[in-house]
């Protein structure tokens, strides 16, 4: 099963003008974010303190994940990164150097 690292960041062009509509904004989309954590749709999620950035962690196949991150992209830029177990890490190098011995 795969797992995906999400870096997410406000787009700073998307937001209200306003502190009051910014925040009202940004609770309401931290409630579909509960229910994601609650549905195991998200394993993990943070924000970091600069209050603009944070991450998100999820085993979601990609186009379901797609289908989750869709509520957000609207004010939320994403960086999505798949992740390797340390199981997995020492696999592919114990794989790579069979391969080289090979040759």
């Amino acid at each position: 099963m795969t797992k995906f690292f999400i870096k997410w960041w406000v787009d700073p062009l998307k937001t209200p003008n306003t502190r009051e509509d910014t925040g009202k904004l940004f609770l309401s989309m931290l409630e579909p974010v509960k229910a994601d954590l609650s549905a195991g749709k998200l394993i993990d999620w943070g924000q970091f303190t600069n209050g603009r950035e944070g991450y998100a962690i999820s085993e979601l196949s990609e186009s379901d994940l797609f289908a989750v991150m869709q509520k957000w992209m609207s004010v939320i830029a994403f960086d999505v990164l798949p992740v390797l177990s340390v199981e997995q890490s020492i696999e592919a190098i114990k794989q790579l150097a069979a391969a080289m011995q090979a040759r």
